[in-house]
């Protein structure tokens, strides 16, 4: 009997070994929310006081790969090195005793993901990195919206956002014939129809102050666009002998009308009073813009193979004397091609152009970056542009040609650019 017990004691005592061997192994076996050997031995130094996390900024969520992160905190250091989940390191872009910086660092979002909680640690030459701030969200700057649709055996031309943050976009055949046009409500979900097409794809679309949809489509009529299947579209008015490229409205409810061939554009009040200003070369796109040097009517066009952004000072209806405001084909390359452009209220010039790196970014003083860079290692800036507009707040629409072996892909890409469109005076 003493023989059992003393059996049944050694097992006892041998369960208990086996089972805390156990809990070591599992938690030895573990990272810390993800990461995967991110300590370096090579920053240990002696005495050196832990990293303390105290704030960071912005605290809701970040945009993966292009928002800087403020973090402020103690024991912070010019070597300090900042992990996410995973031991993605972020790139530091400043560094002080209480305070740094990073850039957001970049992760892979699929079509149907727009979060991602995550996690970061802060590492010096101390020992031990802070403790670990959890459940941090970024989420993606551009993502592909509706978010399971991609259009193959059709494709997307021309598109505007209306005031309630709707995309009215242009739809046709592979070979551009059968256009209507459909609205995309909620990005989680496929698009409804809108309207009926018309015999020609349109131009350029703008919502007028009367909130109704005018275009224009290589003809010399603007045409009333009315939501509705079986809706016709109504010729407003027509002009003149050439055929419209471009509509913009300003401030006082003006429409403004681009050519293509007739070197005039055209203005047209409330009562459908028009009035002709001559402008040498095609008209590619117009816009109105307000800024910190007075407010303008600036035109796209291609003269004498050059592509140009003038612009005209505005009052009341009447422009006065055009200049030269940026000269696109001086700054890039001949294979790109302006395709469109926009103000944000900050006087950030955008440009949408044809080329594999297709968003570009202009200061007021005329230096041009791409736009988001590091969003190029990826698929989400995949030539070719096809057609650029802007919703309400800071997105950034743009319809994307994706090149196959067999058949193209089209689908429309949300960029969140973190600034606020200038007004459309039309829609806004």
């Amino acid at each position: 009997m003493k023989d059992i017990n003393k059996i049944l004691k050694i097992s006892k005592h041998l369960f208990v070994v086996f089972t805390v061997m156990l809990g070591f192994i599992y938690i030895a076996g573990c990272t810390d929310e993800g990461y995967d050997s991110v300590y370096n031995s090579d920053l240990i130094g002696p005495d050196v006081p832990k990293p303390v996390v105290d704030s960071y900024s912005p605290a809701d969520f970040a945009y993966s790969g292009v928002s800087e992160v403020t973090i402020t905190g103690q024991n912070l250091t010019p070597s300090t090195k900042v992990y996410f989940t995973n031991g993605v390191e972020a790139p530091l872009l400043s560094a002080a005793s209480n305070e740094l910086t990073i850039l957001a660092p970049v992760f892979e979002f699929d079509d149907t993901t727009s979060e991602l909680s995550v996690s970061f640690k802060i590492h010096t030459t101390s020992e031990f990195p802070s403790d670990s701030v959890k459940n941090y969200k970024l989420r993606p700057a551009a993502i592909k919206i509706p978010k399971a649709i991609t259009r193959k055996s059709n494709r997307f031309w021309n598109f505007v956002v209306n005031a309630n943050n709707e995309i009215i976009v242009e739809e046709s055949d592979a070979a551009g014939n059968s256009p209507k046009f459909v609205k995309i409500v909620d990005e989680n979900e496929p698009y409804l129809d809108y309207a009926a097409g018309a015999t020609q794809r349109y131009a350029s679309l703008k919502y007028g102050p009367d909130g109704t949809l005018y275009g224009v489509r290589r003809v010399r009529a603007i045409f009333q666009i009315p939501e509705g299947a079986g809706a016709s579209h109504t010729v407003y008015t027509t002009i003149g002998s050439g055929s419209f490229s471009a509509i913009e409205f300003d401030k006082d409810g003006n429409m403004w009308l681009g050519t293509t061939a007739n070197d005039i554009i055209y203005m047209i009040d409330a009562n459908k009073t028009v009035t002709e200003y001559p402008i040498a070369g095609e008209v590619k796109s117009i816009r109105t813009y307000d800024g910190a040097d007075g407010y303008h009517l600036y035109i796209s066009l291609e003269r004498d193979g050059t592509q140009l952004i003038v612009r005209a000072p505005l009052a009341g209806g009447v422009i006065g004397a055009e200049e030269t405001y940026y000269d696109f084909s001086a700054n890039f390359e001949e294979s790109y091609r302006l395709v469109n452009f926009n103000f944000t209220d900050d006087g950030t010039l955008f440009l949408a152009t044809t080329g594999a790196e297709p968003i570009w970014a202009v200061a007021q003083g005329g230096s041009a970056e791409v736009f988001y860079p590091a969003l190029l290692a990826g698929t989400v800036y995949n030539p070719t542009l096809e057609s650029f507009g802007w919703g309400i707040n800071d997105e950034l629409y743009y319809v994307r040609k994706v090149i196959g072996d067999e058949e193209n892909t089209y689908d429309i890409i949300r960029v969140s650019t973190q600034k606020q469109t200038a007004p459309f005076y039309g829609r806004d």
